[in-house]
């Protein structure tokens, strides 16, 4: 139950993080960067919405739906962090100048490391 609602704080946390960038982008236009016509932190707050619903679902949906979610989160993450390396200034900075795609990543091993115990725990 602690890993569920941990999982569920860990969603809120991301869904939070991800929805702050996407309203900045609608009132700015600029804040996020953009994949085709979608701002890449829309897939992000998506992803980290059926993370957080996921800990709500019952045993039998609930990895199909997290792994959906988090998938996406943690592609992108990785992405942003290599063209980061690469060629600098492509993720978001926090106030204090850290590229939030490195937050996000570590958000997204976290979130991981905490299904695999909601998974552990509903073991038959």
């Amino acid at each position: 139950m602690i890993f569920r609602l941990l999982l569920a704080l860990a969603g809120v946390i991301g869904a939070f993080g991800a929805g702050s960038l996407v309203a900045q982008h609608i009132e700015t236009g600029s804040g996020c960067p953009i994949i085709g016509a979608i701002p890449i932190c829309a897939i992000v707050l998506a992803g980290y919405v059926l993370v957080l619903t996921s800990a709500a679902l019952p045993k039998g949906v609930r990895a199909p739906v997290f792994f959906t979610g988090w998938t996406p989160v943690a592609a992108l993450a990785a992405i942003g962090i290599t063209l980061e390396l690469i060629t600098g200034d492509v993720c978001p900075k926090t106030v204090g100048g850290i590229p939030q795609c490195y937050l996000s990543a570590g958000l997204a091993a976290f979130v991981l490391v905490l299904m695999m115990g909601v998974m552990w725990k509903n073991r038959p």
